[in-house]
């Protein structure tokens, strides 16, 4: 009897000292759960505190889990999606520290070197060639071995060049339209979806700004489209560093 009672009580203890891990896990599902219904709701998927709200359910799904890495990779990749629909600095300070932490606190991890890449990335957005570069470097120091490493040489390279933006070419179908820019070397980009402006005439329309990227001086600046979606691209210089991209459509719609 007292043998019995000692496997049920070690069955009982085990289960205790299992279950925050396993109510960890379930909190992982769970935010994954999430995130396949957000990018698959129009509406919500440009909602930068959607992105926020999910940034926290992943954080909150690190603590105990066995997928501690992967839950602190995308939170650091939902606030990243919220900079770049809102643009504010508390969104990328909460992504650039979740990749630093990552690359530092989980160095066997798969996804280190992505994080860092994304950083990376973060900063070539910004225009901080030396921002990026440091990080590059990093990555090539730290992971010589990663699937990334390659990558980040041959971005090394390009960093802190300025690019050109030759010509915009499209192509129509009956259900989207496909954008093309030729460029010759790297550029990062912003893009956003205004609303009609019934005000000033001017109909919904998607702008691209192409950071570090001047225009060739054959590159048409507006070309005529009018297939039922998009109804002209227009091209210019919008600042000394940044080349824009309008393209002027007949209804709102989603892009990627």
């Amino acid at each position: 009897m007292v043998k019995k009672t000692f496997q049920i009580f070690l069955a009982l203890a085990l289960a205790v000292a299992l279950f925050p891990r396993l109510a960890a896990a379930s909190g992982y599902e769970k935010a994954r759960a999430e995130y396949f219904s957000l990018i698959a709701n129009e509406k919500r998927f440009g909602d930068a505190e959607e992105w926020r709200k999910l940034a926290l359910s992943y954080q909150k799904a690190q603590k105990g889990s066995a997928k501690a890495d992967d839950a602190l990779y995308m939170a650091s990749v939902c606030f990243e999606k919220a900079w770049k629909i809102k643009g504010e600095d508390a969104d990328f300070k909460s992504a650039s520290e979740g990749y630093l932490k990552l690359a530092k606190s989980y160095k066997k991890s798969n996804l280190a070197d992505d994080g860092l890449m994304r950083l990376a990335g973060l900063y070539e957005m910004l225009g901080d060639s030396d921002a990026q570069s440091k990080v590059l470097k990093r990555v090539i120091k730290e992971f010589p071995k990663s699937d990334m490493a390659g990558a980040a040489k041959n971005r090394l390279k390009d960093a802190g060049k300025g690019a050109v933006l030759s010509k915009v070419n499209y192509w129509s179908a009956p259900t989207y339209t496909r954008i093309v820019f030729e460029l010759k070397g790297r550029a990062s980009f912003v893009s956003e979806a205004l609303p009609e402006d019934l005000q000033n005439k001017k109909p919904p329309r998607i702008f691209v700004d192409l950071n570090n990227v001047k225009l060739s001086g054959g590159c048409p600046e507006n070309n005529a489209v009018a297939d039922g979606l998009v109804r002209r691209i227009r091209v210019g210089q919008y600042t000394k560093d940044t080349a824009r991209v309008v393209l002027d459509l007949d209804a709102p719609a989603r892009y990627s």
